[in-house]
């Protein structure tokens, strides 16, 4: 065995051996897009925040043409500021269209254009009423490299604002840079700087701004091998109930951990969080280092229906009470609603 490992790596790094060469590539350098900086340990915020706002929420969506979803939405926020909207989409090969509408007097239109200056960029403009909330965005993929530039307007004051961000690399090993600048103010401008990690089953990054702030973000797959299943199928019983239950329903468990550490205050804050999901379920867990404990439950009812169930307790005085919230989600977009 240490024979074959002392070949690998002197065939590594002999510049003779092409093939070997081709395959280390492969392997640690995917020739695979890394994304847009925002992209950045995406999966493990999802895991941290989607889906945990504590409000009540319906939404029901219905198919109406060739390309065509129209959904209708009703939430109340823990400010009891009620807001009921429309929202039309239309998706086509080479045009995006989002047309909304709310009781806030809100209108916005987006419309991108995917692919029409290339397979690799993808504008889009959104117009708003009123007009600050407008903004135009244009992403560029390449092979080892993801680019986004973002103009757009401060929604008080009306100064210019913006984005860059770029990200080098691959899917697998990445590092990029993100920097907001405000043109019509004195306000200082915001910069950041990150990497990550990413394999099928484990991601992890880190990021750290001109706030002082340092993030750390990891979040890991379980794997479907376990001690625990295995010592369940050694019974009888047990072993009958996986056949006839575990298998028809594929599962996937995930956890994960984030970490913020101010370094002119010296002050961290940390949270870990959990979550397990089948094609008819999923249940988040999460707590932090403040306290509080969030909960979700969703699930799919008559295949196109989402309830999702969520509360919050503030493990730190039990007496208080709990926050709740319930989400609805009806149509084409339950799946994805939170």
């Amino acid at each position: 065995m240490t024979h074959f490992t002392m070949i690998t790596y002197a065939g590594v790094l002999d510049p003779k051996d092409e093939q070997l060469k081709e395959r280390f590539f492969e392997k640690f350098l995917p020739d695979t897009t890394p994304g847009i900086y925002e992209d950045i340990c995406r999966q493990g915020r999802d895991l941290m925040y989607k889906d945990f706002a504590s409000d009540l929420s319906f939404q029901m969506s219905m198919q109406c043409g060739d390309g065509f979803v129209l959904t209708s939405s009703a939430k109340r926020s823990p400010m009891d500021d009620n807001v009921h909207g429309c929202q039309l989409r239309l998706r086509q090969p080479q045009l995006s269209l989002d047309f909304k509408f709310d009781t806030t007097k809100h209108v916005s239109a987006i419309v991108s254009f995917p692919g029409v200056l290339g397979c690799d960029v993808n504008p889009v403009l959104k117009v708003c009423y009123p007009f600050r909330d407008s903004s135009f965005n244009l992403d560029a993929l390449y092979r080892q490299a993801g680019f986004r530039a973002i103009a757009s307007m401060h929604p008080v004051r009306g100064d210019a604002l913006v984005s860059l961000s770029g990200l080098f690399g691959s899917r697998r090993l990445n590092y990029g840079g993100l920097m907001k600048m405000n043109l019509g103010n004195e306000v200082p401008n915001f910069y950041s700087l990150g990497c990550s990690f990413n394999t099928e089953a484990f991601s992890c990054g880190i990021q750290c701004n001109s706030h002082a702030q340092v993030l750390m973000l990891l979040n890991h797959k379980l794997e479907p091998c376990s001690l625990f299943r295995d010592a369940v199928r050694r019974t009888n019983l047990g072993g009958d109930l996986y056949d006839l239950l575990a298998r028809t329903t594929p599962s996937q468990t995930m956890v994960g951990a984030q970490a913020i550490h101010c370094l002119a205050t010296g002050s961290s804050v940390v949270m870990v969080g959990c979550e397990y999901a089948d094609p008819s379920t999923r249940f988040k867990l999460r707590v932090g280092s403040s306290g509080i404990l969030s909960a979700v439950v969703k699930h799919k009812f008559f295949g196109s229906a989402w309830v999702a169930l969520k509360s919050h307790f503030n493990l730190r005085n039990i007496r208080a009470a709990p926050r709740l919230g319930l989400s609805i989600s009806i149509g084409e977009a339950s799946s994805s609603s939170s």
